[in-house]
């Protein structure tokens, strides 16, 4: 048996049971993985590549691992199958095995209770997990979720040493975020600071070229006659600043054109990928479980928010779901505020929060862009 700091082995084991709330176990996933690097945290679903041994890649990972983060919400206890037996009673069932050999391994197991769930009690339990009840829980809320989110960070890095060793700035490389990162994935530091400091290099480089372009009109001729200058309003301003340079790897060979454009009531699953999108079943990429709510529909997709102003680009939504890790699920997006998800065929579709309908659809104005030639 190998130690959880040799190379392919996660320290951090998250179980989670997939009738329970798949989704919160996607982001406990995603924030450990920004505060110690994806190689130290294992959840099913994303660590095991296509044709990887499922049984045997599990129980590798529960002999290595030095911790078990259990995800538990409301339905996690009485989680039930065909024939309505729980699915904890059930010596096969994955959860029960991979709590089962924590308490053997007698390695830290740490209980996160999700938004209205409740420890289970020792009597609810098989016999073999009844100690998961004797240990102290953690708790990760919808409304406090970085902050919930921090705390276990933190507790894990304080109770399991390979973790204390383990960096913000290599566990930022690994996801492929800058190397000082806050909560939701953004620099550290206070509020905009790194955005006034972007802000204040592009004025400096205009105002050199201003200079420039006037130096260069005056030796070939004077200035030009003074002009009133035009006032553009914001809804004929620029294109977005955010594409890229012709000799980024990311940059698309010249313009992509849009495949579809329009506005969709987003009240189950839809498949971006469809022309007009509407719901594909087990090919869709978005869906909306509750109001206010997007969230990814497939473990092929990504989404993540647009955090600066003005509309995003496709490049520049490319270059985000590039860098940035999937949100996998985004509450309460502002009317009017921006979302860039990349589609199951690989597509790369914005879209623009614009409120509930009255059929209690939450609606989004979409774009959705032609594959390219170019590859992510």
């Amino acid at each position: 048996m190998g130690s959880a700091d040799a190379p392919g082995v996660a320290a951090i084991f998250v179980s989670y049971r997939n009738d329970d709330d798949p989704y919160a176990a996607a982001h406990i996933h995603a924030g450990l993985c920004r505060h110690f690097g994806a190689n130290q945290v294992f959840r099913d679903c994303v660590s095991m590549s296509p044709g990887t041994v499922y049984p045997q890649a599990i129980r590798d990972a529960l002999a290595h691992c030095q911790v078990l983060v259990a995800v538990i919400g409301r339905r996690w206890l009485s989680a039930a199958d065909a024939a309505g037996r729980r699915r904890i009673d059930d010596p096969r069932d994955w959860v029960r095995i991979e709590l089962a050999t924590a308490l053997r391994r007698q390695i830290r197991i740490v209980p996160v209770l999700l938004d209205g769930a409740a420890p289970p009690a020792s009597d609810e339990l098989p016999g073999e997990v009844r100690g998961l009840a004797l240990v102290q829980v953690a708790r990760v809320g919808q409304r406090s979720l970085d902050v919930d989110l921090a705390a276990l960070a933190d507790d894990l890095a304080e109770h399991v040493p390979v973790l204390a060793h383990a960096s913000p700035a290599r566990a930022a490389e690994s996801v492929g975020l800058p190397s000082t990162v806050g909560p939701g994935g953004l620099p550290a530091g206070r509020g905009a600071d790194w955005r006034v400091l972007v802000a204040a290099v592009v004025v400096a480089v205009m105002l050199g070229l201003f200079g420039y372009l006037q130096l260069r009109q005056g030796r070939t001729g004077g200035l030009p006659a003074p002009t009133t200058p035009a006032v553009s309003s914001p809804a004929s301003s620029s294109p977005p600043s955010d594409s890229l340079p012709s000799d980024s790897p990311l940059a698309t060979a010249g313009p992509v054109k849009v495949r579809w454009q329009g506005t969709i009531g987003l009240s189950g699953e839809t498949d971006l990928d469809q022309v007009p999108p509407r719901s594909n079943g087990a090919g869709s990429d978005i869906r909306s479980t509750s109001l206010y709510e997007v969230s990814t529909a497939s473990d092929a997709t990504a989404i993540v928010s647009w955090p600066q102003p003005g509309t995003p680009s496709r490049d520049g939504c490319r270059t985000r779901l590039a860098t940035y890790p999937s949100e996998y699920i985004v509450q309460n997006p502002p009317v009017g505020s921006y979302l860039c998800v990349r589609t199951t065929d690989g597509r790369v579709a914005r879209l623009r929060a614009s409120g509930l309908a009255q059929t209690g659809a939450y609606e989004l104005d979409v774009t959705i862009w032609e594959l390219s030639s170019s590859t992510w």
